[in-house]
């Protein structure tokens, strides 16, 4: 008896290393939404009291009308719900099957996210004036590495298998994007009004998510494998900088302008950071700005010449969503009949 289930593990053993071990690419393709609780909003940049980028602080996206000069009956307030983890993605991997069961990946995704825009109208003080409109555009795109475990469902040759992975999402390239045109019918800048238009590029640090999927696979023949899946990340990306790409500026009925080089480093890079001092570079706990860059060495004093400090952010790239695509199998196993047909060809002769 103890002979028998010897010789029962060593045919197990030789079945798992003739199946099972094998390396796999895989290509596909899918689209993702908010997570199943779509609670969450998305940030924006609120300009301050004058033209000057420095003065904006960021806040939730929300479409409002806060205007003293229209009726009360005509304002609102409502939260802008979503994540930059919507939108198209293309994905990848290589993997390697350790048994017919269990293989690890690197899947990597590149994410197209899709646009979520706000129209706000606001009062900006006295210099920009009342009754002005912002309509904020923003999104993401971006690379992420997500090493995953794989489990098969589904015993060694089968065609059709359930499977799951499970891993971490590391984003490790890529940006949030802003874009705002804002129009101020009531600016003291000029008579007959101006408008602006303003892009930002926001990237981010280090962060660390989870993701993972279910799905089924069909393999037609050995070398190649059709899956699709179910999947699902949460993720929140912790803010590094940001900087100010575009600022034109048209007064009245003139041509816009481009007024970035008007601008300090200050005004234009915003540096995110996990505990604010009067030590940062920063005007928030008390230290003065000298545009002219006069002071910069002065403890007192901002450095022009450094982008500004403020507490850090974080983007909300939860999301949930479908990938469908292929998988090439590969070992010198499979190299020697990779359509299957001296498999085929041996189990009709029997």
């Amino acid at each position: 008896m103890k002979k028998l289930n010897l010789l029962l593990i060593l045919v197990l053993a030789v079945a798992i290393h003739s199946y099972g071990q094998y390396f796999t690419v895989k290509l596909g393709g899918g689209y993702s939404w908010p997570g199943l609780q779509n609670s969450t909003t998305v940030l924006t940049f609120q300009p301050g009291a004058d033209p000057d980028p420095a003065k904006a602080t960021i806040i939730p996206l929300v479409a409002l009308n806060t205007t003293t000069t229209d009726s009360a009956k005509n304002r609102y307030q409502k939260n802008v719900y979503g994540t930059y983890g919507q939108g198209g993605h293309i994905d990848f991997s290589f993997g390697y099957m350790i048994n017919p069961y269990f293989g690890v990946e690197i899947d990597g995704a590149y994410l197209w996210g899709s646009t979520i825009s706000a129209s706000q109208t606001v009062d900006l003080g006295t210099l920009l004036g009342s009754n002005a409109t912002i309509v904020t555009r923003t999104h993401s795109n971006g690379l992420s590495l997500n090493p995953s475990l794989y489990f098969r469902g589904a015993k060694p040759g089968a065609k059709v298998a359930p499977f799951a992975r499970l891993g971490i999402a590391l984003p490790v390239f890529g940006a949030l994007y802003h874009s705002l045109d804002i129009d101020l019918p009531n600016t003291l800048l000029d008579p007959n009004g101006a408008k602006a238009h303003i892009e930002v590029k926001t990237e981010s640090t280090v962060s660390l998510g989870f993701q993972g999927g279910v799905g089924v696979e069909y393999t037609p023949i050995p070398l190649i494998t059709v899956y699709g899946e179910v999947n699902a990340q949460y993720l929140m990306a912790r803010a590094k900088q940001s900087d100010l790409t575009a600022y034109t500026l048209a007064l009245g009925h003139n041509a816009a302008t481009n007024t970035l080089s008007g601008y300090t480093t200050y005004s234009k890079v915003t540096n995110f950071v996990d505990n604010l001092t009067y030590a940062n570079n920063t005007t928030d706990l008390g230290k003065q700005r000298d545009a002219s860059g006069g002071h910069n060495s002065d403890p007192n004093y901002v450095n022009e010449d450094k982008g500004h400090d403020v507490l850090r952010q974080v983007a909300n790239i939860t999301n949930f969503g479908f990938t469908v695509g292929v998988r090439f199998n590969m070992s010198k196993k499979i190299f020697t009949d990779p359509f299957g047909k001296k498999a085929k060809a041996a189990a009709s002769a029997k």
